[in-house]
């Protein structure tokens, strides 16, 4: 099982993430919802967190911030850190299909 900290997010930014990571698995699917179907809530909290990072690093946002707003470790943030710099061409990718997402400009409104 995997970990995700036992501090809860704001109500608003659990569910943003969470609309967040759905919208981003039903980017050009016809199997909307199967990510909900398939994992349980705890890994679709970490998944988001994981998601979320990669786009508010993309935007600029400071690690220590996007640390403490998601209530990740600032070790976990580094590593996603280098993992955006290894993939950044597909973060582009995804940022810019959800340029119009409500969620997306919701997570960086929250979290700038």
């Amino acid at each position: 099982m995997p970990h995700v900290s036992a501090q809860e997010l704001e109500p608003r930014l659990n569910t943003t993430l969470l609309g967040l990571v759905n919208s981003v698995f039903a980017l050009g699917s016809p199997y909307n919802g199967l990510f909900e179907l398939l994992i349980t809530d705890t890994e679709q909290l970490m998944w988001a967190k994981r998601l979320a990072t990669l786009l508010l690093l993309h935007k600029g946002v400071k690690q220590a911030r996007i640390a403490r707003y998601l209530k990740m470790t600032r070790i976990t943030v580094a590593r996603l850190k280098r993992v955006y710099e290894g993939q950044k061409e597909l973060v582009v990718r995804v940022t810019q299909a959800l340029a119009t997402n409500p969620h997306y400009q919701t997570l960086v409104t929250l979290v700038k």
